[in-house]
C-alpha cells in the first residue's frame, strides 16, 4: 500500500462521519435549482433584493446541510469549540478536513446554471463558520461581516470581512490558531474565485412576479 494512504488510514478520524460529512459539502446544490430561480449579479442594486434571497428554500436547505456536514467532519476529526491544551489538534486530520472545506466552497462556487457566473456561495461559507468556531465568535465574525456589507453597500464585502473577522475574534477568543486561520481562508475563497477566473459573481433569488 502506498505510503500517503498509510499515512491516510492512520489518521485518528472517524471515517464514517467524515465520509458522509464530505459528501454532503461537495454535493453540487445550486445545480439543482429549479424554474422558480432568478439570478441576480451582486452590483450595489443587490440590498434591494434581500428580501426574494430570503424567500427562496433552497438557500436555507443549503444553510441546514452545509452546517451539518462541518458539524459531521468536526466531529470525525474530534474537533470542538472547547480547545485543551492537554490534547494537541490533530494536524493531519485538520489538513485533511482543510482541503475538503476548499474543494466544497470551490464547487459550491462553480455551480451556477447562470452562463459566465459564479454562485455567491453565502450558505455554505456561513454553515462552516457557524459549525467549527465557538458561538462568541462565529457570532461576532458574522454580525461584523454583514455590517460591512451593508456599510459599503457592497455584498461581496462579505466574504473579505468575514475572514478578517474570524481572524481578529479567534485570536480573541479562541485558542485553536490552526483552526482559526483555516477558517479565516476558506471564508474568503468565494471572493477570490470569480476574480481569478474572470467570472461575475451572482446569486439565486425567488423569480419576480414582474419578470419572466
Amino acid at each position: 500500500m502506498p505510503t500517503f494512504l498509510v499515512a491516510i488510514r492512520d489518521l485518528p478520524i472517524d471515517w464514517v462521519k467524515f465520509g458522509i460529512g464530505a459528501l454532503l459539502l461537495l454535493l453540487p446544490l445550486p445545480l439543482l435549482f429549479g424554474r422558480g430561480v432568478q439570478y441576480r449579479e451582486l452590483d450595489r442594486t443587490w440590498s434591494r433584493f434581500v428580501g426574494p434571497v430570503f424567500a427562496l428554500p433552497w438557500h436555507w436547505i443549503d444553510l441546514v446541510r452545509s452546517f451539518g456536514a462541518t458539524w459531521l467532519l468536526a466531529k470525525a476529526v474530534g474537533l470542538g469549540w472547547v480547545v485543551s491544551l492537554d490534547h494537541p489538534l490533530p494536524k493531519r486530520a485538520l489538513a485533511l478536513v482543510a482541503v475538503v472545506f476548499c474543494v466544497a466552497v470551490f464547487v459550491q462556487t462553480i455551480a451556477c446554471k447562470f452562463p459566465d457566473s459564479y454562485h455567491a456561495a453565502f450558505a455554505p461559507i456561513i454553515g462552516i463558520v457557524a459549525a467549527v468556531l465557538p458561538p462568541i465568535v462565529a457570532g461576532l465574525a458574522l454580525i461584523s461581516a454583514v455590517l460591512v456589507a451593508l456599510g459599503f453597500r457592497s455584498a461581496v464585502a462579505f466574504f473579505g470581512a468575514l475572514s478578517v473577522a474570524v481572524a481578529v475574534f479567534g485570536a480573541l477568543f479562541y485558542r485553536a490558531w490552526p483552526v482559526v486561520a483555516i477558517i479565516a481562508a476558506v471564508s474568503i475563497l468565494p471572493l477570490l474565485f470569480p476574480m481569478l477566473f474572470h467570472r461575475d459573481l451572482v446569486i439565486a433569488h425567488r423569480r419576480l412576479g414582474s419578470e419572466t
